[in-house]
């Protein structure tokens, strides 16, 4: 007999961001309440959000530039994408956590993220922010560009498994 499942706390999340019930496998657009980028990902997101032809983003207060990935720079290459993430930052008035405020994914989950947010990154371990009842994922540039262009992203809902 196949047990029913009420909404998982990531369908609830999901579905006060975008106004409906959701469930596994729908595919959304949902309000963003934080989006980050660092270093190594930060330049192809402004990149993208530039080539849209966008030079304002929706919530600067929520999205974030890091540069501790590859801080301090080693190189003059890295140098130089550390300086278009602090000019974008200062044009556009998004955050920027600078050399030696610490990592990402520990500055998520101690400063910015609170339960029941939204939380997309340009960074493989976003999912950290997940830790504080929030939702939380990993995306590529491009949709991070999206995210803090517009304030808002697609995604499918994910599957849950019952154990």
């Amino acid at each position: 007999m196949k047990r029913q499942m009420g909404q998982t706390i990531s369908e609830k999340i999901i579905s006060r961001h975008c106004q409906k019930k959701v469930s596994s496998g729908e595919i959304v657009v949902v309000d963003v309440d934080i989006s980050m980028a660092q270093d190594g990902t930060g330049p192809l997101a402004i990149k993208q959000i530039e080539s849209l032809g966008i030079d304002k983003i929706t919530n600067p207060d929520s999205s974030i530039f890091f540069i501790d990935h590859a801080a301090p720079s080693s190189r003059y290459e890295l140098s130089n994408a550390h300086n278009v993430l602090r000019n974008f930052a200062k044009k556009t008035g998004a955050r920027i956590s600078d050399v030696g405020d610490g990592v990402c994914h520990q500055l998520l989950v101690e400063t910015y993220v609170k339960p029941g947010q939204i939380v997309v990154g340009a960074d493989s371990h976003t999912c950290t922010a997940g830790a504080l009842s929030a939702f939380a994922t990993g995306m590529g540039s491009t949709d991070i560009a999206v995210a803090m262009a517009f304030g808002k992203v697609w995604f499918k809902v994910p599957q849950t498994f019952l154990i």
